[in-house]
């Protein structure tokens, strides 16, 4: 008997959204193409924080843009992030995972920014996990 069925890895694909890296200065992600796909969900892997409060942290948003580039980025609008406003500002978060999501808009491309304010300093790397796509289906015999 022939029938489908979701299964976890036939939901998503998942690709680096950014190498891990000491941050120590604003930064862009790697640009992540999103064709065929709706959704976004994008995870932060935070490893050892040596500087991060108040008044020295990194916020974390996304741009898109139809370059493959991404040459003509803007942000994306607050309200097609799917999750909360990501912010590195506490030392505690060291070696926890955030996680946020963007609804696609008309433009194929995305890319994560860290924009520093003071002097922070964080190990960070990111997955984008593309969902939504029609091919999300797949079948079990």
């Amino acid at each position: 008997m022939s029938f489908f069925t979701r299964d976890l890895m036939s939901l998503f694909n998942a690709v680096e959204a950014l190498a891990q890296v000491q941050l120590t200065a604003t930064a862009n992600g790697v640009v992540v193409d999103t064709h065929d796909y709706n959704t976004v969900a994008f995870l932060v892997q935070l490893g050892d924080i040596a500087t991060a409060d108040a008044s020295h942290y990194f916020t974390i948003t996304a741009e898109e843009g139809d370059a493959a580039n991404l040459s003509d980025a803007v942000a994306i609008p607050t309200a097609r992030r799917l999750g909360p406003a990501l912010v590195i500002n506490l030392t505690s978060q060291a070696n926890s995972v955030l996680e946020t999501g963007y609804a696609k808009g008309t433009k194929r491309y995305m890319r994560l920014v860290f924009t520093e304010t003071g002097t922070a300093d964080a190990d960070v790397s990111a997955l984008a996990l593309l969902g939504g796509n029609d091919t999300s289906w797949s079948p079990r015999s």
